[in-house]
């Protein structure tokens, strides 16, 4: 009769691992390892990746694959990067030989052969013309990845979890002899050289065995290790620590866009919307700012080769130096498991096709928010990506997380020359804009860079009734002006919706009319009627009543200057149809109570 080990050994074997192995390369590096060391000792030869693919991959798939299900949220998993099926373990079996180590050793000999993990002192083999050399699998280094006998043991039943045992075996044999079927001598001695393993190394005292075949999957681990219970396997992953966001701050750019354009007509808030919703869900250090203008550029935007020198050098040199859309997009990728924001104010003061030029291809994005179509990187681009990342090598946090996140058979080298080669926007990097189309001299967006946005629209009135920081709001602000001598309490919101209505019977576009904003709220105080003939006067005047002035103003021919004058002595009385009783404070106006009961509703 046979037994196999418990499903309380196994899991504490996993609890371990997960605790103390380090995600993504050195598991992978050991699944790689013991699957040539399988296949050496089944067949006695080097593994020739060309024509021995399927075998190798399968003797991989043994040591770390799972069963179908989907993968709890909350377990790390020491797998690396979570396929989200089995069959997408195999895949990932298939990047390490497409990619990486593999491809490189196509140059390399038998004498000077590629190494395993590359860039590891402690590699694990070496690989020649794409051919796995059995004999340079190297046991000594076993110690640099499982460090302890804990370690090694757990990995060990790990590994044969799915294997059945003689009844009447001990922990030690049974292990021994299930591993002594798959992997030569040299292994296990490796795995034995600090002594027999015992049920002790993991924490089990009894139990280790049962007469029912386990099934392991990711359904029955999530079960096992439930969300919050105190030392499961990663309730908070290792991971975690590495983003500076916190869980709160994640929770609310969950689920917005990551190309989004707040638009509207001058002085409804959008900046200051939009700049709220960037301090509400993102570290300051995150955020990056830019504003274009007529002649900004690609060069600007992206990056451009510039005159460098050093700090006391007088030396004058050219390099590439990143614009803000490269130094966020660098940042983005660097640190996958944080987010990142590059807030473009006027978008449109720029040609922003030309501004984006090819990587405006960038922003199709898939469901998850990664760019459906990457961009070649050039080659002075490339050198600097390549600068950047090189720097951040010997930063143990950002290489963990680099190799945690992406696909587990890549090391940090192999991101490196994939990330130099071609340009591919992750989900951790958002784009936000405003734009106001009202403006004199914007340029036209074009149908193809539209699409490719998010558009939220600003109501003429959003804002008006909603609280300020010091818990007023625009739609109850007084402010004074002077009429025949006559000081008047008059509230700026009615007058400015007084004039919208006039600008909507001449027929004016919407994008043209005053918004609450259109003077900010720190002049609604004595210079009042000194910033509304600076900035609602001339903007009525030299923009959007130059042709409609005089169904506009009572007098139909009075200049700027007259009218400035006019206004000091006679007040709101300039505008035709607007008496001095219509702005007056006291009641709301039709549209404030409207938007009050919607509030109060809500």
């Amino acid at each position: 009769m046979s037994k196999y080990f418990s499903i309380d050994a196994i899991m504490a074997a996993f609890s371990l691992l997960n605790t103390e192995l380090s995600a993504g390369t050195h598991f992978s590096a050991l699944q790689y390892m013991f699957a040539l060391d399988n296949y050496a000792h089944k067949f006695g030869r080097d593994c020739d990746t060309d024509s021995d693919e399927d075998t190798f991959v399968s003797f991989a798939h043994k040591v770390g694959g799972l069963e179908d299900g989907e993968v709890p949220d909350h377990i790390d998993g020491f797998t690396g990067k979570k396929p989200k099926k089995d069959k997408d373990s195999a895949r990932i079996h298939s990047n390490f030989i497409s990619a990486g180590a593999v491809q490189r050793s196509e140059r390399a000999t038998r004498e000077d052969p590629e190494l395993y993990p590359s860039g590891a002192k402690s590699y694990l083999f070496a690989i020649s013309k794409k051919v796995l050399l059995a004999d340079s699998i190297c046991y000594e280094h076993l110690d640099a990845y499982l460090p302890s006998k804990e370690m090694k043991t757990a990995f060990a039943v790990w590994v044969e979890r799915n294997s059945a045992f003689k009844d009447d075996s001990s922990f030690a044999e049974a292990l021994k002899d299930a591993l002594g079927q798959s992997y030569t001598g040299n292994l296990i001695n490796a795995l034995w050289k600090e002594g027999a393993p015992s049920p002790d190394d993991i924490g089990i005292d009894d139990d280790v065995f049962s007469n029912v075949k386990p099934r392991i999957d990711w359904a029955m681990i999530g079960e096992y290790f439930p969300v919050g219970e105190p030392n499961s396997t990663h309730s908070e992953p290792d991971r975690a620590n590495l983003v500076k966001n916190s869980s709160e701050l994640l929770e609310k750019v969950a689920g917005l866009p990551r190309n989004l354009i707040y638009f509207g007509a001058p002085g409804t808030g959008k900046s200051y919307q939009l700049n709220k919703l960037v301090r509400d869900g993102f570290a300051k250090k995150n955020i990056r700012r830019v504003t274009f203008y007529p002649d900004y550029t690609y060069s600007q935007f992206v990056g451009c080769f510039k005159p460098y020198s050093e700090p006391g050098s007088k030396e004058i040199s050219y390099e590439f130096v990143e614009g803000p859309f490269l130094k966020t997009y660098l940042e983005a990728i660097a640190h996958p498991y944080d987010n990142f924001v590059l807030l473009i104010e006027e978008i449109n003061r720029a040609n922003p096709a030309a501004v984006f030029g090819d990587v405006f291809q960038l922003l199709d994005r898939d469901k998850s928010g990664n760019s459906v179509f990457p961009v070649a990187a050039p080659k002075e681009m490339a050198g600097c990506i390549g600068s950047y990342l090189n720097a951040l090598k010997d930063d143990a946090d950002v290489r963990d997380a680099i190799e945690g996140y992406y696909d587990p058979d890549m090391d940090f080298d192999d991101f490196r020359e994939i990330a130099c080669e071609e340009l591919s926007l992750p989900p951790n990097m958002y784009i936000w804009a405003t734009m106001n189309s009202a403006d004199q001299g914007v340029f036209p967006m074009d149908t193809a860079f539209k699409r490719r946005w998010n558009f939220k629209y600003i109501d003429i009135d959003a804002g008006a009734g909603k609280p300020l920081e010091d818990g007023k709001k625009i739609s109850e602000i007084e402010v004074t002006i002077t009429v025949n001598g006559t000081d008047s309490q008059i509230v700026w919101d009615k007058l400015r919706r007084k004039i919208n209505g006039l600008m909507k019977d001449l027929r004016i576009n919407e994008d043209k009319f005053l918004g609450p904003f259109f003077i900010s709220p720190n002049d609604l105080n004595d210079r009042f009627s000194d910033v509304f003939k600076d900035k609602v006067l001339l903007y009525l005047c030299e923009d959007v009543g130059k042709l409609k002035r005089g169904r506009l103003f009572s007098d139909e021919t009075a200049t700027y200057f007259e009218l400035c004058k006019q206004f000091d002595r006679d007040g709101v009385a300039i505008f035709k149809g607007i008496e001095l009783a219509d702005v007056v404070a006291g009641e709301p106006s039709e549209g404030v109570a409207a938007e009050s009961e919607e509030e109060t509703e809500e």
